[in-house]
């Protein structure tokens, strides 16, 4: 078994199977899984990788013990700023209307809570670790990157030819967080973060969020505010990670 998965490129294979097996299969037994699936796959990943990759689960534990709550905040911060700049575009360019069944446990729980820490278990933990070290060239990080993307716009879109911006965009922004900081628990909270506006903004409050659009003023805050916490965030990140 261990021979089987010391390559690479089985290794990937198989923490895609992992994570990806049980979301079908319980998808075909139930009618709605209540995220059982992912729950599942977050099970069955992390001791794979304990029994494969000991380096990577030492490393996620050190940058994770560095967790600061300033950062958090500032993550936070961040996140919420790209997703009112996202929705105050999406507000000018297009005609938007709340979700009538927004306060459903499968807009809520799902999407806030089990989502983000599979997605980021799967995408920013698992297949990262076992693709990209230190000998890495830039080139292979690149593309490395570039079809990440594509499974991730693809995952979230059951689409290989529509395109969504948005999460391209957010996906690229937790890579760039993971890469500077080698903490999970910061991409995790990104992730949380950008799902709970988002159903925030699909509530009955996106009648006040559009209001607040009308104001270019607020865009303006909203763009100063996002530099400022990119900004800190990201030069508070490097100096605490290990990676």
């Amino acid at each position: 078994m261990k021979e089987f998965i010391s390559g690479k490129t089985n290794k990937v294979v198989a923490i895609f199977l992992i994570m990806l097996l049980p979301r079908i299969i319980t998808s075909l037994l139930l009618d709605y899984d209540y995220g059982l699936g992912a729950i599942i796959g977050v099970a069955l990943t992390i001791p794979f990788m304990i029994y494969t990759d000991k380096t990577a689960v030492e490393k996620i534990k050190r940058n994770c013990k560095k967790t600061k709550v300033t950062v958090v905040m500032l993550v936070i911060l961040m996140i919420f700023s790209v997703q009112f700049l996202l929705f105050f575009i999406s507000a000018k360019v297009s005609e938007l209307s709340p979700n009538p069944e927004w306060l459903t446990y499968a807009n809520i729980i799902s999407p806030i809570l089990i989502a983000p820490v599979a997605e980021e278990v799967l995408f920013r933990w698992a297949l990262t670790e076992t693709c990209i070290n230190e000998q890495t060239t830039k080139f292979k990080k690149g593309l490395f990157l570039f079809l990440m993307l594509i499974i991730w716009n693809f995952l979230h879109t059951k689409s290989l030819t529509s395109i969504n911006i948005d999460v391209l965009l957010l996906g690229l922004l937790f890579y760039i967080i993971y890469f500077n900081s080698g903490n999970l628990l910061y991409c995790i909270v990104a992730h949380i973060s950008a799902n709970l506006f988002f159903v925030i903004a699909s509530s009955p409050l996106q009648s006040y969020l559009i209001d607040f659009c009308k104001n270019n003023i607020v865009l303006v805050i909203d763009i100063i505010v996002l530099v400022l916490s990119s900004f800190w965030v990201l030069k508070k990140m490097t100096k605490l990670s290990d990676k």
